[in-house]
């Protein structure tokens, strides 16, 4: 999200909207994929995610 943007409640507002659009299609758990030392950890975390799994990748 562009930095003018962050810190409105706009994230918060989007992930209720999903989380309700999934619930009434019989959603019942949302994955998503975010870097360790993402600023955006702090807010899904804040939102109820936890880490599930670690995957880990080396480059050729």
């Amino acid at each position: 999200m562009a930095p003018k943007f962050r810190r409105r409640g706009i994230a918060l507002s989007l992930f209720e909207e999903a989380f309700a659009w999934g619930r009434v299609r019989g959603c019942t758990e949302v994955d998503l994929n975010v870097l360790q030392n993402s600023p955006a950890k702090v807010l899904y975390e804040s939102l109820g995610f936890e880490v599930f799994e670690i995957e880990m990748r080396r480059k050729l």
